[in-house]
């Protein structure tokens, strides 16, 4: 299977395998701005996106609320954008934007669930 990332193509043979690695390279740091970080969460999300195809509901709300916990941590200033970068979505981001990403990725109603 094939991602692609900035407009290249990634090859990937086993899916479990790059969600793995790639999950050890994201990190929220203060210097997201660093390229690796912004690739490796690219990455992420992808393949995200490839497993979230492949599994039954359980897993997928198991994936979500992993997700929304990690979520959960990262600060936000009293204009509700991030303080630091998650995942795909940069400093700055409104928060708004990314529940939507929730939403829309996961197939659930944040505003039910909260």
């Amino acid at each position: 299977m094939k991602i692609y990332i900035n407009g290249k193509s990634l090859q990937i043979t086993n899916l479990e395998e790059g969600l793995k690695q790639a999950d050890s390279f994201r990190n929220y740091s203060e210097d997201g701005k660093n390229e690796i970080v912004i690739y490796w969460n690219q990455v992420f999300v992808e393949l995200l996106k490839l497993k979230l195809k492949q599994v039954n509901e359980n897993e997928k709300m198991q994936i979500f609320k992993t997700l929304w916990l990690e979520f959960g941590d990262i600060s936000v200033n009293n204009e509700d954008e991030l303080e630091v970068r998650f995942l795909v979505f940069e400093k700055g981001t409104n928060k708004l934007e990314i529940w939507h990403w929730f939403d829309v990725l996961f197939n659930v109603v944040l505003s039910e669930l909260i």
